[in-house]
């Protein structure tokens, strides 16, 4: 059994990584890191009380939008080159 405070530690862990994954480019590994943290807790956790688990949760939604956000504007530039390239 995991003790509860590297479970809390994991927690914040991933709040930090979760705020940190809003850096431009950067932030993509961090937003991995921070959902691998998530995941880590999630599955260790065993029903046990997570004084911590809104930041758990805040991180986690936060590397998950600033992996969406990077793929959106992937997606975009992408577009716009070869937009820009089609017309010459």
């Amino acid at each position: 059994m995991i003790p509860r405070s590297k479970l809390i530690e994991k927690s914040l862990g991933c709040f930090r990584c979760g705020v940190a994954s809003m850096i431009p480019l950067i932030g993509i590994v961090q937003a991995l890191v921070a959902l691998n943290r998530f995941g880590f807790v999630i599955v260790n956790t065993n029903e046990r009380w997570n004084p911590a688990r809104l930041r758990l949760y805040v991180g986690a939604l936060l590397a998950f939008a600033s992996l969406l956000g990077h793929a959106l504007i992937a997606v975009f530039v992408y577009l716009k080159i070869t937009r820009d390239i089609a017309n010459g």
